[in-house]
């Protein structure tokens, strides 16, 4: 699941943290060596080798200490390399066009036509002409690689046929920069509106150098569009608002963001993450899955972007925007197969367990909609039981309002509706009672920590990474809990469900306690008693048969 370098960013992550300055120094030479050798980057290695520069940069006092002085001439020539490579990409910008693009990717029909259904954005360049330093995108400098008009036509074609309008015409880029010839984007914004296509989200820009035309043009046309704000762009925007003579839509303003990213990325911190959106990416370079995770050391982007290629038999349902908000990311996903069926998966993705391993429940890390961890495990506690309980009536009025309808008149379908209308007032009842409830909790403290376990014993760089990150939360639940837990010894169960309202503090000692130990015994054995699954039908945790 990752991309060329980023084994290595992390690794390298992990001896920094560490203070093995040994295999820092082995790590930055054997990227030095990979990065030299290959006369192509793709935009995924390009991205991740300047976080690999800023790690270097990050710890640059205690790498000038600590590693032999043969360390910074590979830095300089890593940091040389990426120079070249830009000044030789945006002098000679290629151009994608739509054939060429379909046979890289190589996926069959029937991929290609879930792709289509799942797809949140068009990147139609790749790279940026701002470039900004706060970038949560890392975008790289300068555009270097564009898709035709041709491409991009016959792509917002096949996408709007799929049924698809939820995509943006960006990502790690800026919609402006892109052009093909004399047609810019007002012209992709001529051809969807001829053929009808209403897209349901619109552009958003820093208002590129040069495109002031542009910008004219589109509000004049009455584009939904809408601007990012800096400090560099402030005036040239308001310049532009003054000859059309009308104030422009702000998305967000740089003055007023709350989340650093980009290069402001210190690696010791848990940041919320920049992506709302579930689905793929399509860049003129290929297609990837896109999951949001926290802004972290782990996902400096705030997103796992996950390579889908001939061999991929899955692809993430589209959700945008405020729908995305409401999947909890601590559940094993529904997902789609080549085919397009749906399915759940029994386990989760290496992106969900780090976002657990990365959940500290702060209001900052989670965005208003999204339920977190601890909010989770509060659904089990006594008076919520019984705040179930007394919404009972309702829950059934509504269940019969949305499943038995009167004016179904086949028998067969009726019976169908009554049946799935009694499953659903049965599964409410389940979680009224509060016997059933503590075995549900159980399980799912089962299914976590196995699944927190089976991952730490196979990522020793990210344990070590996530043993940083995690280092002051650590000491808050060790002091709390250590010698409590020591007097249970190794009845791990009992430590849990002592209590209804420490459960989410006790889980997290537990995995404080896997980080340092993933072969913990007592979790072991607690792991082992209690198998359990995930039915997708209940949206419970269940014993396993």
């Amino acid at each position: 699941m990752q991309n060329g370098f980023e084994t290595e960013r992390r690794e390298l992550l992990a001896a920094l943290y560490t203070e093995n300055f040994g295999n820092v120094e082995n790590i930055c030479q054997r990227i030095t060596a990979k990065t030299i050798r290959q006369s192509f980057l793709t935009e995924v290695d390009q991205k991740t080798l300047n976080q690999i520069l800023h790690s270097f940069k990050r710890f640059d006092s205690a790498v000038k200490t600590h590693c032999s002085p043969s360390t910074f001439p590979d830095i300089r020539r890593l940091r040389q390399k990426m120079i070249d490579i830009v000044r030789q990409q945006t002098r000679d910008v290629s151009y994608v066009e739509y054939a060429e693009w379909r046979d890289k990717i190589e996926l069959s029909d029937k991929q290609f036509k879930v792709l289509l259904k799942t797809v949140a954005s068009l990147q139609m360049t790749v790279g940026c002409s701002n470039f900004c330093r706060r970038c949560n995108e890392w975008a790289l400098p300068g555009v270097r690689k564009q898709f035709t008009f041709d491409a991009v036509k016959k792509l917002i074609e096949r996408l709007f046929k799929a049924g698809n309008d939820e995509f943006v015409l960006y990502s790690a880029s800026d919609p402006l920069d892109w052009h093909d010839g004399r047609n810019k984007i007002t012209a992709i914004l001529q051809f969807m509106a001829a053929r009808g296509y209403k897209p349901r989200y619109g552009l958003l820009t820093k208002a590129p150098r040069g495109t002031e035309s542009v910008m004219l043009a589109l509000i004049e046309m009455d584009a939904d569009m809408a601007v990012s704000m800096t400090a560099k762009n402030r005036t040239k925007i308001r310049k532009i608002e003054s000859q059309a003579g009308r104030r422009l839509s702000v998305q967000h303003d740089s003055d007023q963001l709350l989340i650093p990213a980009g290069l402001d990325e210190d690696l010791t911190t848990i940041k919320s993450s920049i992506t709302d959106n579930y689905g793929a990416e399509i860049t003129p370079e290929g297609v990837f899955l896109i999951i949001p995770t926290f802004t972290s050391a782990l996902n400096p982007t705030g997103q796992a972007r996950i390579p889908i290629h001939k061999n991929t038999d899955f692809f993430m349902p589209l959700k945008t925007g405020r729908n995305a908000l409401t999947i909890e990311y601590f559940k094993p996903f529904k997902a789609l197969n080549h085919e397009g069926r749906e399915f759940f998966f029994d386990t989760l993705l290496e992106p969900q367990i780090e976002n657990i391993l990365s959940d500290n429940s702060s209001d900052t890390v989670t965005p208003p909609g999204m339920m977190n961890l601890r909010e989770y495990f509060s659904t089990y506690l006594p008076e919520i039981v019984m705040r179930r309980r007394k919404m009972l009536r309702p829950v059934i009025k509504k269940l019969q309002q949305e499943i038995l309808h009167p004016q179904i008149e086949d028998k067969a379908q009726r019976k169908r509706h009554y049946a799935l209308f009694k499953k659903k007032v049965n599964n409410y009842l389940e979680f009224c009672r509060m016997e059933s409830v503590i075995q549900f909790k159980k399980n799912a403290l089962a299914f976590y920590l196995k699944e927190i376990a089976d991952y730490l014993q196979h990522h020793p760089n990210e344990r070590e990474i996530i043993k940083h990150l995690r280092k002051n939360d650590k000491t808050q639940y060790e002091n709390k809990f250590s010698g409590m837990f020591d007097n249970y010894g190794d009845t791990i169960e009992n430590f849990l469900l002592e209590t209804d309202h420490q459960v989410y503090e006790r889980f997290q000692f537990l995995i404080d306690l896997l980080i340092n130990n993933p072969f913990h015994k007592a979790i072991k054995r607690f792991i082992d008693t209690n198998p359990v699954r995930y039915d997708s039908d209940k949206d419970k945790f269940v014993k396993a048969c």
